[in-house]
This record gives C-alpha cells, sequence and structure tokens, in this order.
C-alpha cells in the first residue's frame, strides 16, 4: 500500500523514473525473501520439486541483482537510454527463469494429476489400502523374482459384518473397515502389503517370514480387534476377525496359497469364529485363541 502511494507520488505530482524503477526493485526483492526461510526449508518430494527450487533461487538472484545494481547507479537515468549490459542482463535471466517455473509448474500439475489417478485406480477409497487390483499386478511384478525364502498369505474376515451394517447402519460399517484396517497397518512391517479384496475380507502378504511370525501377526491381529472396540457416539462397538494363514515359497505357487488360505479361512468361521486357523506341512491346526 505504501510503495503504491510512493509510486503514484513519483508518476504525478514529481515524476521521477529512477525513483518509481528503485522502489518496484526493493520492493520486488521484499516479497521474494518474504518466504525464503520457508523455501530454504521445504523438503522436496520428487526430482521437480529440486528443480522447481532451483529456477526460484535463480528468479530470486535476478531481482537482487537489478535491484542492487539499481541502487548503485541511481540518477544515472542515462543507462537505461544505453542499454546497460547488466540491466538486460538481469531482465532476461528473469524471463528465462519465469519461463522454466511456468514450465515445471505444468509438469509438477500433470505429475500430480497422474499421481491421483494412480491412487484412485490402486488404492480402496475407504480404507487407504491397496485393492484387489493393484495386489494382482504387485503379484505378477513378485513372479519375476527368484528365490526360495518362505511367505505367508493371511486372509482375514470380520464376523457378523452384515449384523454390524443392519443394526448400525452403513456409515458406522464403513467407519468399522476403516478401524479394523488401520489395526492391521500397526500389525505389519513397511514391507509388507495389505489389500482389501471384497466387502469385508482383507488379504495380508508377508514376505520372507517363519511360520512363528506369521502366526504372531495373525493372532496379533485377532486379539487388538477383540480387545478394542469401536467408539461411536458414546458407544462401545465390539468386533471379531477370523484368519486363514498358509505359506508358500516361490511366487509362482501363490493362487494355491490363496486358496488354501481361504479354506483355512472357512475353517475358522466353522469352528467358531475368532480365531486363526492355518496350514504347516499338508496339516490343519488350529490356533487357540486367548480369552480375556
Amino acid at each position: 500500500m505504501i510503495s503504491e502511494l510512493i509510486l503514484t507520488y513519483y508518476c504525478w505530482v514529481e515524476p521521477n523514473l529512477d525513483v518509481r524503477l528503485s522502489i518496484v526493485a526493493i520492493c520486488s526483492v521484499l516479497l521474494c525473501c518474504n518466504n525464503l526461510v520457508d523455501l530454504v526449508q521445504s523438503k522436496s518430494s520428487h526430482f521437480l520439486d529440486t528443480l522447481l527450487k532451483i529456477s526460484l533461487y535463480g528468479m530470486i538472484f535476478a531481482i537482487v541483482l537489478r535491484a542492487v545494481y539499481m541502487v548503485l547507479i541511481y540518477n544515472q537515468i542515462s543507462w537505461i537510454e544505453q542499454r546497460d549490459l547488466i540491466w538486460a542482463l538481469t531482465q532476461f535471466l528473469m524471463l528465462f527463469f519465469a519461463i522454466v517455473m511456468i514450465t515445471i509448474f505444468i509438469s509438477c500439475s500433470i505429475q500430480d494429476t497422474l499421481i491421483r489417478l494412480s491412487r484412485e485406480r490402486n488404492l480402496d477409497p475407504l480404507t487407504g489400502l491397496i485393492n484387489r487390483r493393484a495386489l494382482d499386478e504387485h503379484i505378477e511384478r513378485l513372479k519375476l523374482e527368484n528365490g526360495h525364502k518362505q511367505h505367508a498369505i493371511i486372509l482375514c474376515d470380520i464376523d457378523h459384518f452384515k449384523q454390524v451394517n443392519d443394526q448400525y447402519g452403513h456409515a458406522v460399517g464403513d467407519a468399522a473397515l476403516k478401524h479394523i484396517a488401520q489395526m492391521m497397518n500397526k500389525a505389519v512391517r513397511k514391507s509388507d502389503e495389505i489389500a482389501r479384496i471384497g466387502g469385508e475380507e482383507f488379504l495380508i502378504l508377508l514376505h520372507d517370514v517363519h511360520e512363528g511370525f506369521a502366526l504372531t501377526v495373525a493372532e496379533r491381529i485377532r486379539t487388538v480387534v477383540e480387545m478394542t472396540p469401536l467408539q461411536i457416539e458414546q458407544q462401545n462397538i465390539y468386533m471379531t476377525v477370523s484368519f486363514g494363514v498358509s505359506f508358500f515359497k516361490h511366487y509362482d505357487d501363490i493362487a494355491q496359497a490363496k486358496q488354501n488360505a481361504d479354506l483355512l479361512l472357512y475353517q475358522a468361521k466353522k469352528f467358531g469364529r475368532n480365531k486363526v486357523q492355518w496350514q504347516l506341512q499338508s496339516q490343519l491346526k488350529t490356533l487357540n485363541t486367548l480369552k480375556p
């Protein structure tokens, strides 16, 4: 506001080109430096962010250089008429970095759109877990890997979930799915995958694990879900989850392992629900549930 008043004064009351140009240059520096600390402290999430920061630094350098130079040659208006080299250089740099920033902004916008579309395609919008499509694509990539380490599939299904929907409504049912998904996320490693593959059915893929670790993960989730009710409007809604756990060594055998886990999950529900049913050496065994 003050700069506008000064510019108006030296434009109409007492015309002075040097003063107007100096004021514009100084105000430009102040505007650029206003958020300079935030710019320096900001973290780049990908390569385009780094390029954008570099171009912003270049723009600030050109603006500061022009302001300093204009202050040094103040009251020498002939330098404009003589097409001064430094003035032309700073103008060129500002134009160059402006074009670079516009290009990067457009590229960032395109990249963000592609990332958003990819997330919408591969993630379940309710729980934030990967969906069946993303899981299948990930498994196809894993099949290209060679190895003989043991892996595990855990199929999980919320017990009597239809009753939760019927009694409390679909909004509470959605909250229950998110509630359980969060507890599952906390129970696995970052290298493992959790997918929502059906209405109330989840699949956990554990890489390079022994039987005891996989069963511990399943039992931990079962216990936490049983002991941690969903709190809705000062009301506690208790739920349980049934599990089928199957093991395999080659990713080419993952389809058979998934089929085995599905059978084990069916048996866990048949034997009373809230159980971890597992398979080891072609024998079906039941991991006894721990009652609080």
